[in-house]
């Protein structure tokens, strides 16, 4: 008999079970270091909040969300400030049924090294893929800020490795453009 796949997503306490079972950090930081992930898109949620929201359904929740949020973790659930225009007895927007994405792009299992994007669970990297991963090793690209693709491209040019044919400068200019974060595509090199 073939089992149930796993849902893509799991409640806020469950991402929380997990992770403290994988890290075996205190408790107090590992909420923390949730909430920074959270307000750093580097984990999805989605949650209810019909006071926030025109409608009860659950949706994908904003990670400007969690900034400054009140948890209460065995509720899957949290607060946040309403803005100042708007009047009511409450003064909080009451977020439940809280979810983190489990696996996948930005879900906790990857977040954590142990979902399936695990480069160490690939039985095969592409030369190219893997050439591209030593040049974001390194450079020190860790996604938090731009990285001009001049200086990608030079480390390429002058790392290449000679088993990978002779590099034309279209070639250069896409591994550079892949290694880069999306929205750098954009250009300048001011954040």
């Amino acid at each position: 008999m073939a089992n149930l796949p796993k849902s893509d997503w799991v409640s806020l306490k469950s991402a929380f079970d997990l992770v403290v079972k994988e890290t075996q950090q205190p408790q107090n930081e590992i909420k923390e270091t949730i909430c920074s992930a959270l307000r750093d898109e580097k984990l999805l949620s989605r949650g209810r909040c019909s006071s926030f929201r025109d409608h009860p359904n659950k949706a994908d929740l904003e990670n400007y969300l969690w900034d400054n949020p009140e948890v209460d973790w065995l509720k899957n659930s949290f607060q946040f400030p309403r803005n100042n225009n708007e009047q009511r007895k409450n003064n909080y927007h009451q977020v439940t049924d809280v979810q983190i994405r489990r696996t996948g792009y930005q879900g906790v299992e990857d977040w954590l090294g142990s979902g399936t994007s695990n480069l160490s669970d690939l039985k095969y990297v592409p030369p190219y893929i893997d050439f591209m991963l030593k040049a974001v090793s390194a450079l020190n690209i860790d996604g938090s800020k731009r990285v001009s693709i001049i200086d990608i491209k030079y480390w390429i040019k002058e790392n290449w490795d000679k088993e990978l044919g002779e590099p034309s400068g279209n070639l250069l200019s896409q591994m550079a453009t892949l290694i880069r974060r999306p929205e750098d595509r954009k250009g300048g090199n001011s954040k």
